[in-house]
């Protein structure tokens, strides 16, 4: 998954669009999440890392600096690794009122970007500050693209909880 983003093809298309970049996020913070899941079990609170490393890679300053500086580009990547491994490394650990709470969280997050991306895309883009390779008109698409894949996910969450609770449900009555 990662390394459909990190690629020299995929970096420099990157360098123009907001949608690659917006999606490369997800990617690299998912496949650490993976990661940190299946290989790690934390049970200190390291999550709140992986939490503050994602926020701040979209306020609109951090953002276009990594998207627009390969250097800034690099750190980002690797902390956005970082963020997702320390949040897998958790999951296990973590009160279920936890995820639901830090999955509403994401949800409120990401929706209030995807507003900022379609509403105000000068936000973050290269009228508004200098080092930004976007054109404002990459975000409203981006943000579209953001609400549909935060809808997928969320489908997939909710199929899976059901489909677990189900099966608790058969079990408990012997069927």
């Amino acid at each position: 998954m990662a390394i459909a983003f990190i690629n020299p093809f995929t970096e420099g298309v990157e360098f123009t669009s907001p949608l690659v970049f917006m999606f490369s996020h997800y990617a690299l913070f998912a496949a650490g999440l993976i990661l940190g899941y299946t290989l790690l079990s934390a049970k200190r609170r390291v999550w709140v890392v992986g939490v503050i490393v994602a926020v701040v890679w979209h306020i609109p300053q951090p953002f276009a600096l990594s998207a627009g500086i390969p250097s800034f580009r690099a750190i980002e990547e690797a902390t956005m690794i970082l963020g997702g491994l320390l949040m897998g490394s958790n999951i296990k650990t973590m009160k279920q009122v936890t995820k639901l709470t830090l999955t509403a969280l994401w949800v409120v997050g990401d929706t209030a970007l995807s507003v900022l991306f379609i509403g105000e895309p000068t936000l973050y883009s290269h009228p508004t500050i200098a080092y930004s390779p976007y054109e404002s008109s990459g975000f409203p698409i981006t943000g579209v693209a953001m609400v549909l894949w935060m809808n997928a996910v969320l489908i997939y969450l909710v199929y899976t909880y059901v489909k677990k609770v189900n099966a608790t449900i058969l079990k408990a009555h012997g069927a």
